[in-house]
């Protein structure tokens, strides 16, 4: 193997394309259409109840359901609470209500995965001990 001196400008380039332009434009945006495509995907015969009784972790998936409901909800909200915020407050406040519904995604998400972590490894633990029966 050669020894190859390392591309600092590259890996700028990347971080930055990272940091400025996929964290900002591409990650909220995917995370709003996955939300809805999870909440367009219930059967049409089937309802929200229905589909949680599914699983042996109700509430687990009530949790997910609404951070995903509010996922969904915070890009048609935020253009209303932006234009109160711009009558009462100015265009400062507008500004920053806007950014941070936009970025609201990105946090609900986080916050969402952080908060199932525990559940999920308990879940994996009890399909490896069902494997190991067989």
């Amino acid at each position: 193997m050669e020894n190859q001196s390392p591309n600092f400008g590259k890996a700028i380039l990347n971080a930055l394309f990272i940091i400025f332009i996929y964290a900002l434009f591409v990650l909220p945006w995917s995370i709003w259409i996955g939300a809805v495509k999870r909440f367009g995907s219930v059967n049409e015969g089937e309802t929200f109840v229905s589909s949680l009784r599914k699983t042996e972790f109700m509430v687990f998936n009530y949790f997910k359901m609404v951070f995903d409901a509010i996922i969904v909800i915070i890009y048609f909200l935020a253009p209303i609470i932006a234009i109160i915020m711009l009558i009462k407050s100015g265009f400062s406040s507008f500004l920053g209500v806007l950014v941070g519904c936009y970025l609201s995604p990105i946090y609900l998400s986080a916050i969402k995965e952080l908060l199932s972590i525990a559940l999920v490894q308990v879940m994996k633990i009890e399909e490896i001990a069902d494997n190991t029966k067989k």
